[in-house]
């Protein structure tokens, strides 16, 4: 076997009986499943998985299986995808396991609902912010999630309806890991 047979790639294995040569190439495929499946959904993501052997694609469950890790929360190698030949195949493929990571990107959330309470002129412009009402669009139903900020006013004038600026927005909360300010 030219290279180890243990990563994505192709292989090529070469037999000699009686001054007679056979090669056998194959192909052990990465787990390259769409980026738009690589995004935090709350649940396990199962990228796809191809295999092919000296040109011709291998089935999933007959010539190999296909196993994942909890491939659930976002972050670099947050997910892992295992394939193993089956034992049926055991003496019709020569290749070992192979095990591929990848990343889940956190999910997009949009924050809205932070209001500012009326204060008394002070001679600032810090706002007193209120999340009461705070929203968030795209997060996953059961997941845990907090915001936080800084405001101020857009001037230390006295006056109704003033436009407040919001800074520093920062997500917080157990699921918080999993997301980002879109």
């Amino acid at each position: 076997l030219s290279g180890a047979p243990i990563n994505a790639g192709e292989y090529t294995a070469s037999i000699t009986v009686n001054d007679a040569v056979a090669t056998l190439t194959y192909t052990i495929a990465k787990a390259a499943p769409q980026a738009a499946d690589m995004t935090y959904t709350g649940s396990q993501i199962k990228p796809a998985v191809t295999v092919t052997l000296n040109g011709r694609t291998l089935t999933e469950t007959t010539d190999y299986t296909v196993t994942y890790s909890a491939n659930i929360n976002a972050g670099e190698n947050a997910g892992t995808v295992t394939v193993t030949k089956t034992a049926a195949q055991s003496d019709n493929y020569t290749f070992t396991s192979v095990q591929q990571q990848f990343t889940i990107a956190p999910k997009e959330v949009t924050v809205s609902g932070i209001t500012a309470a009326d204060k008394i002129y002070d001679g600032n412009t810090a706002a007193t912010l209120n999340y009461d009402g705070v929203t968030f669009t795209g997060k996953v139903e059961e997941d845990t999630l907090t915001v936080s900020a800084s405001g101020a006013f857009a001037d230390k004038n006295v006056g109704q309806h003033k436009a407040v600026t919001l800074t520093g927005l920062t997500l917080s909360g157990a699921s918080a890991n999993n997301y980002c300010l879109a």
